[in-house]
């Protein structure tokens, strides 16, 4: 049997995954902000009828002081949601043929010494990184503006400050898959492996000479 649906424990969460006042509200009431939409969702969930209504309180004076409303958290996380995962996409396929190819090439040429076609890949890494993380910010623009379209297309009078907070709020915290994530690093751990490895074949090289004459074999007459 589907879970009954509660629109304001609803809006009370998707408000939480974007505002720090609404992360606030819950802490003085006695409630963890931390973790995912779904673990939240969960502790609100178990509340009690006194602990319920506290935060209901809470919340009510939250949006008359703010002017924004917590339902209105909850249509734009929702839409927001849906067009970050359909402009990412693209993003989250090209992070995850890094990793799997680039990045596992590079570990394989440096293994082997081969330091001139590691630092091509390293190069062509860096390019792929560049390009996803602008795809990123790319994406996040186009969401705000979806964002605020939706104000306009719904007919939704609210000051153009409080709309921008909203919008801004919802669209910076959207999240990075681990995968792009790892992409963003991948130059910075390209160049520390390469630093690392440069230092073994150095301390090789100084540890050779020595090993070299205790290896050389004497000759007789």
């Amino acid at each position: 049997m589907a879970k009954k649906k509660d629109e304001f424990l609803d809006a009370v969460t998707a408000r939480a995954m974007h505002d720090l006042d609404m992360r606030r509200v819950l802490r003085e009431s006695g409630i963890d902000p931390s973790g995912s939409a779904k673990e939240l969702r969960s502790r609100l969930d178990s509340l009690s009828l006194d602990q319920r209504t506290e935060l209901q309180e809470r919340s009510t004076l939250l949006e008359e002081a703010s002017g924004r409303p917590n339902d209105l958290y909850y249509a734009l996380g929702e839409l927001a949601s849906v067009s970050w995962a359909e402009r990412t996409k693209g993003l989250q396929d090209q992070a995850e043929a890094l990793l799997t190819n680039e990045m596992e090439h590079a570990r394989s040429a440096l293994s082997a010494n081969d330091v001139d076609r590691f630092d091509k890949i390293r190069s062509e890494v860096e390019s792929v990184s560049e390009a996803v993380m602008a795809g990123d910010r790319d994406a996040r623009r186009d969401v705000r503006k979806e964002l605020r379209s939706y104000f306009q297309d719904q007919g939704i009078s609210i000051p153009t400050e409080r709309r921008r907070i909203i919008v801004d709020q919802i669209s910076d915290m959207l999240p990075l898959s681990p995968e792009i994530a790892q992409v963003r690093q991948a130059p910075a751990m390209l160049t520390q492996a390469r630093m690392d490895h440069d230092r073994r074949m150095e301390a090789m090289r100084e540890q050779t000479p020595a090993n070299e004459m205790k290896a050389t074999p004497t000759l007789t007459r």
